[in-house]
């Protein structure tokens, strides 16, 4: 479903799961989508709302809305709500509608607004916002790519290969054990994210860079196993993997719970990784899974 969607577009889904969990939400709904879609690409929002409020306006708004709980922790599901998929469904419609060949954030902004019985349409409209006009000023975008269209930096520009997905991560392993963080720097760019395991959001490559060696050094001990547990996107433009790992450290206590490690390689439009980092439980453990190195 995602291989059309821009790395931005990837990227409103992924900080929406974010201010889910902050929020103490068991679901992602529409308005964690609009959160997401301000905080990814607000400049594009504004030119074709020119009536929205601020991110900060927006986000007051949601919060008298909502009950905030307790965080939840990032090694929680948090699914989709109905109508937040009716939103991604719609946003590709839209992007078949116009006749572009990728699903942008454009895209979303205009499926927000159509599914009316969620919160962010309700906030949207209330900006007096004309669909026809957002239509033209959406038809007028500059053409965008869906991801294929900048090479990848350094040694790893085939990254996203189907073949080539456990080389790559046995690529990664060894720089991580070798300490080579220059290596790894080049992974992120300028507007990468980063969601260690207490749930903190690191945000830009300057930020993450500078904190590099403490956010992946645990992975770095040579004692440390670990096994691709999932595969989704797998193709040229992007490679998403899940990789469990078990016998590492993030702190001065040993974790007892196998840690996921949840892997955004892309070589789209120069954008790149994006890092998720989990605790599973400890029922998770006692499945009786066998992590190999």
């Amino acid at each position: 479903m995602f291989e059309r969607y821009t790395e931005k577009a990837r990227r409103v889904i992924f900080y929406a799961r974010y201010d889910a969990s902050q929020y103490g939400s068991p679901y992602i709904e529409t308005e964690h989508l609009l959160l997401g879609l301000l905080r990814e690409d607000h400049n594009t929002a504004q030119v074709l709302l020119p009536n929205l409020p601020s991110k900060e306006q927006i986000r007051q708004q949601i919060e008298s809305k909502i009950t905030q709980r307790e965080r939840i922790s990032t090694s929680v599901e948090v699914p989709l709500t109905k109508d937040s998929k009716r939103v991604l469904n719609i946003a590709a419609e839209e992007a078949e509608r116009f006749g572009h060949r990728h699903v942008g954030t454009e895209h979303l902004l205009l499926a927000l607004l159509e599914v009316e019985e969620g919160m962010a349409s309700e906030i949207l409209r209330g900006s007096k916002v004309d669909i026809a006009k957002l239509r033209e000023r959406i038809g007028k975008l500059p053409p965008q790519a869906s991801g294929s269209s900048t090479a990848a930096p350094s040694s790893w520009t085939h990254v996203a290969g189907p073949d080539t997905a456990i080389e790559t991560l046995q690529e990664f392993v060894a720089s991580l054990r070798a300490g080579n963080w220059s290596e790894l720097g080049d992974l992120f760019t300028r507007e990468a994210s980063f969601v260690d395991a207490a749930g903190n959001l690191w945000s830009g490559s300057k930020q993450i860079l500078a904190n590099l060696e403490i956010l992946l050094a645990p992975f770095a001990k040579k004692d440390s196993k670990y096994q691709i547990e999932t595969q989704v996107g797998r193709s040229r433009a992007l490679w998403i993997c899940t990789i469990l790992w078990v016998g590492i450290h993030l702190n001065e206590h040993s974790f007892p719970e196998p840690v996921r490690m949840t892997l955004v390689f892309g070589n789209g439009a120069g954008e790149w990784s994006i890092f998720l980092i989990q605790i599973s439980s400890v029922a998770e453990e006692q499945t009786g899974k066998t992590a190999a190195t």
